[in-house]
């Protein structure tokens, strides 16, 4: 927006997810750039693989540049497509920093066309030229190894994810839906508190989430759920009595 353009905006739904033709429509308009996030932050929510492939003919049928940030791809029960997958003219994301769990590397990739790459690579030069030669040593490390610390990483995240399913389970007044892939969970909560001032109430509390306000939407918040199970279990408790005063008060 900075740069001037004028953003269009493919809504969310909790109960449907992103719809395609929602999408159809907003292609009407003319937009020079689709950007995806997939698997979704903050939701979890994936796109199928025909849905994907339908997204990229779309694109490529009407010449817009398609740009798919797939930075939690490797965070499901499997390996998810990547948009590169279903068109050679698209331009894919990728990071260190989720599957991998190495942030403080602060190293990634894009995968696209030649000519966009070139460009990218040109831009680069006259910023920060290049990653820390050490970081991208124990990136190629870690990438060497990448099935095992996926698969370690894929255990950590369904074990989280089931203590999650139990506290929303005792917990009505809190509505979710399991991601797909990801650490992030998009949660819903009934109680007419502005998402601020939840987040600040839980953060007294020693729990730290991401008010939905910053999203778009009141009366969610994100969780993110990919780090000790310990420490996300000692954190989901101080959640729930939180949630359960609550309840109770008149």
């Amino acid at each position: 927006m900075d740069l001037g353009a004028t953003p269009l905006f493919w809504q969310y739904r909790n109960d449907k997810g992103f719809e395609l033709q929602e999408l159809e429509v907003l292609l009407e308009q003319k937009p020079t750039l689709v950007i995806l996030n997939t698997p979704h932050n903050p939701t979890g929510f994936a796109f199928s693989p025909d849905e994907m492939r339908q997204i990229a003919n779309l694109c490529f049928e009407r010449e817009i540049l398609l740009i798919s940030d797939e930075v939690y791809r490797e965070l499901g029960e499997t390996l998810m497509p990547s948009i590169r997958d279903y068109s050679p003219q698209a331009i894919s994301i990728g990071s260190m920093s989720k599957a991998y769990g190495l942030a403080g590397l602060r190293v990634g990739w894009i995968v696209g066309p030649p000519e966009i790459i070139e460009r990218c690579a040109e831009k680069r030069d006259y910023t920060s030229l290049c990653s820390p030669v050490i970081g991208q040593h124990l990136a190629l490390t870690a990438l060497k190894h990448r099935t095992k610390i996926w698969e370690r990483n894929r255990r950590l995240r369904q074990k989280n994810s089931t203590l999650l399913e139990n506290v929303f389970k005792d917990n009505p007044t809190l509505k979710w839906k399991k991601p797909c892939a990801g650490v992030v969970a998009w949660v819903g909560y009934s109680q007419k508190i502005p998402s601020e001032q939840l987040g600040w109430e839980l953060y007294r509390r020693g729990v730290l989430v991401a008010p939905g306000i910053f999203f778009g939407e009141e009366n969610h918040f994100r969780l993110g759920f990919g780090g000790n199970t310990t420490e996300l279990e000692a954190g989901l408790t101080i959640l729930a009595d939180y949630f359960k005063s609550l309840r109770s008060k008149p």
